[in-house]
């Protein structure tokens, strides 16, 4: 799999495909690296992680159009280098990128992830949506839920299933929600997992949907507080399966129990938040 370190043409480098793509390319960022790049003269100062097919020439990667490297880890350098390339500010056209060849897309992802997560490309951390739209778009083959949290315990590099389920709690919920549901989230933009604690106890996902129209629509102060109002209503899950539903509870769908935290989390002032930029 591993076919060692090899010195690349940065024309040669393309982004990762969508299904082995741990994260959004972040415009913002992409910039911040330009002006760094531009600024310090030290060159590339992140090894790259990139995959070829089998039948790439190896020793053709120095010339620009002779092969193709599909960047697994270190997209937004790549982004970055090309941008001042095409501008002829390149001062060194080659980088190092550790290549492999022809990977299955757990191993492709588990790379790729590790890469922005132990080193951050240049201190971007990867974010909680980010994380959980990995989990997302590992889901899309229609694996087992046994199948699916196997992958993620590769690719988050954790001991088992037991310690995904333990640390990555809200992460999963998230992962499971409706395409409809998870839209408005990502609408809404990229916010700390605290954020959305409260609002992944509830029981029913028209609450969910009824709490992110208020989010998008009067802000996160609001939000917060219907939130609040469902939980006080004691709309949320229970640890105890024991006890049966009453036939008088309405047929609504509900998400699953899986391990919730059920302490409250409302700030005094829940209007203090400024809503992210766009």
């Amino acid at each position: 799999m591993f076919s060692g370190t090899f010195d690349v043409h940065v024309c040669n480098l393309c982004p990762p495909h969508p299904s082995r793509s741990t994260r959004l390319l972040d415009h913002d960022h992409v910039g911040n690296l330009v002006e760094s790049f531009q600024g310090n003269g030290c060159g590339q100062l992140v090894m790259m992680i990139g995959m070829v097919s089998p039948g790439t020439d190896l020793s053709r990667l120095r010339e620009p159009g002779e092969a193709m490297i599909e960047v697994l880890g270190g997209n937004h350098t790549r982004e970055a280098l090309q941008a001042l390339e095409k501008k002829g500010a390149l001062d060194v056209e080659h980088v190092k990128v550790r290549l492999y060849r022809s990977l299955p897309q757990t191993s492709a992802l588990a790379l790729g992830f590790q890469h922005n997560y132990l080193l951050h490309e240049k201190k971007r951390a990867v974010t909680f949506l980010e994380k959980v739209k990995l989990m997302r778009d590992c889901r899309l083959d229609n694996k087992s839920e046994t199948e699916w949290k196997d992958m993620l315990v590769i690719v988050f590099r954790l001991k088992d299933r037991r310690t995904l389920q333990q640390q990555m709690t809200h992460h999963l919920l998230m992962a499971k929600l409706p395409m409809k549901i998870w839209t408005m989230i990502m609408k809404f933009g990229d916010v700390p997992e605290k954020f959305y604690r409260n609002l992944m106890r509830l029981d029913d996902e028209s609450l969910l949907e009824t709490c992110l129209e208020v989010l998008l629509t009067e802000g996160p102060g609001k939000f917060r507080l219907k939130v609040k109002e469902y939980i006080d209503m004691g709309h949320t899950r229970s640890k105890r399966k024991t006890k049966k539903v009453s036939s008088s509870t309405p047929n609504t769908p509900a998400l699953s129990d899986d391990n919730i935290v059920t302490e409250m989390e409302v700030d005094s002032n829940p209007t203090d938040m400024a809503r992210p930029a766009k």
